[in-house]
């Protein structure tokens, strides 16, 4: 059972990360970044899996998708060499930006560790 297509293709296209471009697809799966699996979607625990496939930062988050506009993702990532619990939330401010806020747990509690602004790459005429 594939998930229902509108849970997050919004975020099909073309997009700026840091200053960098990134694309955006879905795919049968979910959705594609870059060509390589970013959101996973396991029918039959009715989750999404958020993958970190970076050099640097590389692990799985859980997610249940989209609620009101935000979808949080958890989990236990290696972060330059070093495991760490990361709760990952992406919150659809506006139809062409996406907020991406990463916690640590730390303490006992979750903290703000950094963010970053999702931008749509808008057409030129």
């Amino acid at each position: 059972m594939l998930p229902h297509p509108s849970v997050f293709s919004w975020l099909a296209g073309d997009w700026t990360w840091v200053g960098r471009p990134v694309r955006l697809e879905v795919t049968p799966y979910g959705v594609s970044l870059n060509a390589d699996p970013f959101l996973i979607y396991n029918a039959d625990a009715a989750m999404w899996v958020l993958v970190l496939a970076d050099p640097d930062a590389f692990g799985i988050l859980i997610g249940l998708g989209m609620r009101n506009g935000e979808a949080r993702f958890t989990g236990d990532v290696t972060i330059e060499g070093k495991t760490v619990r990361l709760r990952q939330i992406l919150r659809r401010n506006q139809e062409f930006a996406v907020e991406i806020e990463n916690e640590r747990h730390s303490d006992g509690r979750w903290q703000c560790w950094d963010r970053g602004l999702l931008e749509r790459v808008m057409p030129s005429n």
